[in-house]
């Protein structure tokens, strides 16, 4: 439910950015439960989506919105699921190759140690069979989402991949991007982060 600080209304001028009107990233405490869906609206200021979560304890939601004529923001808020464990722990691989459904996906810092306030680039280079893959297709707009948040949940962002976006309404043919993709950031405080990112093929 959104509504304006000022005047106590619903907000009802929010418009589409990256062919969603609100991106909604959920994700566990502990790193283990993690998605990023898009709420369609129900009524003026009223956005509402399931949500299956996998494992009991504390949650944030980052709304990402963009209102008419006042840019981008992300409002974040708090939960907590009940419940016993369900789930196992999650284990973060860090820099690397890992296997994604039958793709081989590698990533790569241009710097180590990474430091904060100082730019990094992270490459994620594609392929399959040992043949580096070209084929991955627009998702929501452009080669690829990279989200980084903070261990405490505090630093949250949502980041670009680099190079053009597809033609707008395009969904799965037309544009193809890889087989490296690649997102800018900057941290803007030291401490350990996560890391997601999503891609189409």
């Amino acid at each position: 439910d959104l509504s304006d600080g000022s005047t106590g209304l619903p907000i009802d001028d929010l418009i589409t950015h990256h062919d969603a009107l609100i991106h909604l990233v959920v994700i566990s405490a502990d790193g283990g439960f993690y998605t990023h869906i898009h709420p369609p609206r129900s009524a003026p200021g009223e956005y509402a989506i399931g949500l299956t979560p996998d494992r009991p304890g504390r949650y944030t939601a980052y709304a990402e919105i963009e209102r008419q004529d006042s840019g981008t923001q992300v409002i974040a808020r708090d939960f907590t699921i009940a419940g016993s464990a369900n789930a196992a722990a999650p284990q973060f691989q860090g820099m690397g190759t890992r296997t994604v459904d039958g793709m081989q996906v590698t990533l790569k810092a241009s710097t180590e140690p990474i430091k904060a306030g100082k730019q990094a680039i992270f490459t994620f280079s594609f392929s399959k069979d040992g043949k580096p893959l070209d084929d991955l297709q627009p998702w929501l707009g452009m080669g690829g989402h990279l989200i980084a948040r903070s261990d405490d949940g505090a630093i949250f962002g949502h980041i670009h991949a680099q190079g053009p976006m597809a033609p707008a309404g395009l969904l799965a043919t037309g544009t193809n991007y890889g087989p490296d993709i690649q997102f800018v950031y900057t941290f803007p405080e030291p401490g350990h982060y996560q890391l997601w990112g999503q891609f189409r093929r």
